[in-house]
């Protein structure tokens, strides 16, 4: 969808390898207190040669620049060539009239990740702790779709209750994620707002609520906090519950409402929410048609609960395929 790649077979694919290994450096580095410049600002000040993370930081950023370069080339050559191509996100944005370098950059880092995978681990990670929510999304699954045939987009509606549980993982993972932006502090002003649209910058002195916040202050909102507000989605706002966004009748309480502040807000929210929606939704519904999702067992028997805070979570989730040729 962004780049017309051709689908990856396997799991060893050179390009899905350096995707990963690009994710698993950001996650490294967004780690609270990875760095000492964190908590002594002062270090940032000291040569590349003195400070490790700079020139680690120097050395991931030649190198996926480079990488996403070359994939945004390759679609803007295609267009202004006029060869016969299929559409793509790359490709749209290729016919983009504008050619400073902070456009540029800001499209192909745009083009760098997207956490719909990520959601899916958590919306089977709550399948693995919570088996009461797994077994009535596979009963109104049973009901609408059957056995006959596999989910798709056509039953968004007749599927309330899948939609509710899309709608809680994305929520708890993406205020979780929000809470990283600290560490773009470091990047060009002018290229940080386009880089991620929860962010914002004062454009003259200003108070809030006694708080004085000067001019070309950059403000992030907490998402965190808004999200998990007890006043807006009850006491047990931290726990994973679909059924708050359910009415009594077990439909959607608004069609129109994302009922989270996850993809931002006004004119800068995420343009790419609706694909993400629909992605998640027809992916959670085909694992829980085709899947019974449970935690694996110990040498004893015993069922290991996976923590959300272990590097090797996924050891500890058995999925049960009820269809083997679905893949």
């Amino acid at each position: 969808m962004i780049y017309d790649l051709p689908p990856i077979k396997s799991l060893s694919d050179p390009f899905l390898n350096k995707i990963d290994d690009f994710n698993r450096r950001l996650s490294e580095v967004f780690y609270p207190g990875a760095h000492l410049v964190e908590l002594f600002p002062i270090l940032d000040y000291l040569p590349a040669w003195l400070a490790k993370w700079k020139r680690d930081a120097i050395k991931d950023f030649r190198f996926f620049s480079a990488l996403f370069q070359k994939m945004f080339r390759v679609n803007k050559e295609q267009v202004v060539s006029g060869e016969e191509h299929r559409a793509s996100f790359l490709r749209d944005y290729s016919r983009e009239p504008r050619e400073d370098g902070n456009f540029r950059l800001g499209v192909r880092m745009a083009c760098r990740e997207s956490p719909t995978y990520t959601m899916i681990t958590w919306a089977i990670f709550a399948m693995i702790h919570f088996p009461e929510v797994q077994r009535r999304a596979q009963q109104q699954l049973d009901e609408v779709v059957g056995r006959s045939r596999i989910p798709s987009l056509a039953d968004f509606k007749h599927l309330p209750y899948i939609r509710a549980i899309v709608q809680e993982a994305r929520l708890m993972f993406l205020c979780l994620a929000s809470l990283t932006l600290n560490n773009f502090r470091y990047l060009d002003g002018d290229l940080l707002l386009h880089l991620d649209q929860r962010i914002i910058q004062s454009r003259s002195d200003d108070y809030y609520e006694g708080y004085y916040i000067p001019k070309g202050t950059f403000c992030m909102p907490n998402i965190w906090s808004m999200n998990y507000d007890s006043e807006i989605y009850g006491p047990d706002a931290g726990d994973f519950k679909s059924d708050r966004y359910l009415d009594s009748c077990g439909n959607i309480k608004d069609e129109n409402d994302e009922d989270h502040f996850s993809y931002g807000f006004g004119y800068r929210d995420c343009v790419g929410r609706h694909l993400a929606n629909n992605a998640l939704f027809i992916a959670v519904s085909m694992l829980l048609w085709s899947m019974k999702i449970e935690p694996g067992k110990d040498e004893n028997g015993k069922n290991m609960l996976p923590d959300i805070n272990s590097e090797e979570m996924d050891l500890y989730i058995y999925i049960k395929c009820d269809y083997p040729c679905v893949s």
